[in-house]
């Protein structure tokens, strides 16, 4: 899936519930579960996550689903430092240590709802579960 796709893929996903959240700490994953019924769930795995901003706990939620408005997902170019920044990320840049996440491909998924996030990975996959 190309970057276009995956793009409308995600932003589709607006007005839909998120229903499942997993956060996998030791791969620095998280994966979303996506429906707009019960009886389809699309799947938004973040990989390689260099940031996450959540308004809510998602985890002590008692299985409650969280309504989405908003959803946009783009890809970061020159000006990747400055949404890092925008964002609280509070590391300092050094070129040297850090050849991989300025060069490389890298995403922001923002989500605006009852729970609100900004996560900023490296890859992304998105799951259909019947």
């Amino acid at each position: 899936m190309n970057y276009e796709e995956l793009k409308n893929a995600i932003e589709n996903l607006a007005d839909s519930q998120i229903v499942g959240f997993y956060l996998d700490p030791d791969l620095f994953s998280l994966r979303l579960d996506f429906a707009f019924d019960p009886n389809e769930v699309t799947s938004v795995e973040l990989l390689n996550i260099y940031h996450i901003l959540l308004s809510n706990d998602p985890v002590g939620n008692d299985g409650r689903s969280f309504l989405t408005f908003e959803i946009s997902f783009n890809r970061l170019n020159e000006n990747r430092k400055d949404v890092l920044d925008s964002l609280g990320y509070m590391f300092e840049y050094n070129k040297e240590r850090d050849k991989n996440f300025l060069g490389n491909e890298i995403y922001h998924l923002r989500i605006e709802g009852e729970i609100c996030m900004h996560v900023i990975c490296a890859n992304v996959r998105i799951l259909k579960q019947l």
